[in-house]
């Protein structure tokens, strides 16, 4: 389709959206009619929608992350209120986001779990996400404070085991504080390691039906 039909249309929406009133689907019909688009052009959109939702739907399929949510958001830019377009962004977003945790992605992945919700509340993919990834990003946050606490507790163990020799503590006592310490470092570790790796899993569990994914 003719690129500036598209850029009319999309900077259309923005300025709707960019309205204080809440910009819903009805509003988005307005702004179809408010365009006074040909049927041609209507036409065209409906194809450059279909096209992009596809190959984003492609690259979603072949774990090509980046090139899905490039298309799947043009997609999604023509067409706000679809739901597998939706569904399949913020999936995509999740995996990009569990393979390189970029802060933008699990910003951008809650947002559109938000807009989900508001677009079909009751929807057990957007609500599980939300909570699941929200539980993901604590889980790494404390799994690398817990790994930063290690060093001052090591550094205790160090001075002890100096001040232990100076004192002339027998070498058996001075292995078991060396042991002890780490048992306990092991078993602190292995704690937070364990909840961090069952929140990643339980992120992971939540995907899409396959049946939105479109076939190529």
């Amino acid at each position: 389709m003719e690129e500036k039909v598209l850029q009319k249309y999309l900077e259309k929406l923005l300025q709707i959206q960019a309205r204080p009133t809440h910009f819903g689907e009805q509003d988005f019909r307005i702004a179809l009619s408010e365009l006074n688009l040909t049927a041609e052009e209507k036409k065209a959109l409906a194809q450059e929608f279909e096209q992009r939702f596809k190959l984003g739907s492609n690259y979603y399929q072949a774990k090509n992350y980046d090139k899905a949510i490039e298309q799947l958001e043009t997609a999604k830019a023509i067409e706000p209120y679809h739901l597998a377009c939706h569904l399949l962004l913020t999936d995509a977003y999740k995996l990009r986001y569990l393979a390189e945790h970029k802060p933008a992605d699990y910003e951008r992945s809650l947002a559109l779990c938000q807009e989900g919700l508001r677009l079909q509340s009751h929807n057990p993919f957007f609500s599980g996400v939300e909570t699941a990834i929200e539980k993901y990003q604590q889980g790494r946050h404390q799994l690398r404070w817990a790994m930063l606490g290690l060093f001052p507790l090591a550094n205790l163990l160090l001075a002890g085991l100096y001040f232990g020799a100076q004192a002339n503590l027998s070498s058996s006592l001075l292995l078991g504080m060396t042991l002890g310490f780490s048992l306990f470092v092991a078993a602190f570790s292995a704690s937070f390691y364990w909840h961090y790796a069952k929140r990643k899993k339980a992120l992971k569990r939540e995907r899409i039906s396959l049946k939105f994914v479109v076939k190529k």
